[in-house]
């Protein structure tokens, strides 16, 4: 048996969560399958998710049992990300991330709040910079790019946590300068990932962030609608 568990925004279904039995599978499930945002005031699709969404979900549920994480994202707002880090970094039982389809931007850095990681040889992370939107004079554009390396430290401190023996915090900073996209196969070789096999299709997030990555690869669900990567600039 699901439950279904509706976000609402402005009176209006924004976007949902599903709940299944735990007398039937044993785990809890949650679902993160489109962009991430900071609050629910800036979702632009149903299947967006804000921080809110997920400590109102977890409120709902026994927090000792198994989460299984669910991914298919396309990125979003770097303090809306770390704000879901962080609340499932509490999530008292074991938890177990799959990366579905696509972990870019900082829906890369969300499954490594759990315990374990896992994808399959067609299902993908990327990793790059964080950018903003910065208005003002030449001080606020110093202080801006200032920021912008704090959060990219912020970042990169989540990676090398998770890197495995070997891959040094350079090697890490060149990809994420670079923006990079991996296979999870190929990503296993630098984070704590296991692929599993799986003859499955692989269907990638639709998102509003696809035109700002300049090294994407051209999926058949890319987005023609604008967006802005991993940023802020919606708070």
């Amino acid at each position: 048996m699901t439950s279904k568990f509706d976000f609402l925004q402005k009176g209006k279904s924004c976007g949902y969560m599903e709940l299944t039995d735990n007398n039937t599978s044993g785990n809890n499930k949650l679902y993160i399958y489109g962009d991430v945002h900071l609050s629910e005031d800036y979702k632009l699709s149903n299947t967006d998710v804000c921080p809110q969404d997920i400590s109102d979900f977890f409120a709902s549920i026994d927090d000792t049992l198994p989460l299984d994480l669910y991914i298919n994202s396309g990125g979003g707002s770097i303090f809306g990300g770390f704000a879901i880090y962080n609340i499932l970094k509490r999530y008292k039982g074991h938890k177990t991330a799959h990366i579905d389809g696509l972990a870019a931007s900082i829906s890369s850095v969300i499954p490594f709040a759990c315990d374990k990681v896992t994808g399959t040889s067609a299902s993908m992370i990327m990793i790059h910079k964080p950018s903003n939107i910065v208005w003002g004079n030449a001080d606020e554009m110093r202080k801006g790019a200032d920021d912008l390396d704090k959060m990219q430290e912020a970042i990169i401190d989540v990676y090398c946590e998770n890197a495995v023996d070997g891959v040094s915090r350079e090697t890490i900073n060149e990809m994420v300068n670079s923006e990079t996209w991996l296979t999870c196969k190929q990503a296993k070789d630098y984070f704590r990932i296991e692929v599993e096999k799986s003859n499955a299709p692989v269907n990638f997030a639709k998102s509003e962030l696809w035109k700002n990555y300049k090294n994407a690869p051209s999926f058949p669900q890319k987005s023609s609608d604008t967006g802005n990567g991993d940023t802020d600039n919606e708070e």
